[in-house]
């Protein structure tokens, strides 16, 4: 480490910056959380990283229960927007939840929120919605395909709305799912809307390689570098796909993982566009900055070129 100056969070706090992935809906450190929620999620981690897939799907459950109207809504997407704005975000690709409908009563009413909650910080910060498809909101086991259709038709509704910058899709990909959710992917094409998906979920290159051929879409979100093989660097780099990376990526139990870092810089040297973004805070505990600042000291990233991977272009 002789002659290696290391930056600080602070460093980058003051950098303004664009967060490109940021889930609204859990989009706030946990002490945030429990002043919103007015509980104690039993067996939080104390360092509040590394969250199991069981312990997300519990938060989720809790948050879901929680949001009872259109007003808790409002609250908690502010909490977001807040931190965000003291993170001197700039300009942030905020990812909300297409389940809120229900939780605000109706698309009406959903939509009022989340324009009034935009509108309230405009000044503040440029917020560009993008409405989140999970595919658990269209695949639930025992609907009948009456409820199904319905709630098709009003995501469709909501693309058609001309409100949303963009499209998220996320959850578990199987070829039952897709199908289900097709007629939406095909509603986005039509309205000429960017589309993105997460990569969560996806095991393995040539389940990338179906996905990326399926949506069509012109970013994806925390794809490990492993199944980046030769035909992936090629789709990402010829259809110039911006990589969406987010903390939870490089974090372990040890700590920052300077393997997947390592493999990261690889992509970046191979000329692949890739942005940092915040994800999901609630689950990592690693807003923007101090992201930003644990790539640049692992040293393998100037902190010239980290500040580019958080900046608009």
């Amino acid at each position: 480490m002789e002659g290696i100056i290391l930056v600080t969070i602070a460093d980058f706090i003051k950098i303004p910056k664009t967060d490109s992935y940021n889930h609204l809906q859990f989009g706030m450190r946990y002490s945030s959380y429990v002043q919103w929620a007015g509980f104690l999620v039993p067996d939080f981690p104390e360092n509040g990283i590394c969250l199991d897939d069981d312990m997300r799907e519990e938060i989720q459950n809790y948050t879901s229960t929680k949001m009872t109207s259109a007003d808790d809504v409002q609250k908690l997407i502010s909490i977001s927007i807040s931190e965000a704005i003291s993170d001197s975000v700039k300009t942030v690709d905020a990812l909300i939840n297409f389940s809120l409908v229900e939780n605000c009563g109706g698309t009406e009413k959903f939509l009022e929120t989340i324009k009034k909650t935009i509108e309230k910080y405009s000044e503040k910060v440029e917020i560009h919605p993008i409405l989140s498809f999970d595919t658990s909101d269209f695949c639930i086991e025992g609907l009948s395909e009456e409820k199904e259709n319905e709630i098709l038709k009003c995501a469709s509704s909501l693309v058609k709305s001309k409100f949303f910058a963009a499209f998220d899709f996320c959850g578990d990909f199987t070829q039952e799912n897709l199908e289900k959710i097709r007629p939406l992917v095909k509603a986005v094409r039509s309205e000429k809307k960017h589309s993105s998906f997460c990569c969560h979920n996806v095991k393995s290159e040539d389940e990338f390689l179906a996905l990326h051929d399926f949506f069509a879409s012109t970013s994806v979100s925390n794809l490990l570098p492993e199944f980046i093989g030769g035909r992936a660097l090629e789709i990402l780099k010829k259809k110039n796909v911006t990589l969406k990376v987010s903390p939870e990526i490089f974090l372990t139990e040890e700590g920052f993982s300077q393997e997947k870092t390592a493999a990261f810089r690889a992509l970046y040297d191979e000329g692949v566009k890739i942005k940092l973004c915040s994800g999901k805070i609630l689950f990592t505990n690693v807003p923007i900055s101090s992201f930003a600042a644990d790539l640049c000291n692992s040293t393998l990233f100037t902190k010239a070129e980290v500040t580019e991977l958080i900046q608009s272009e």
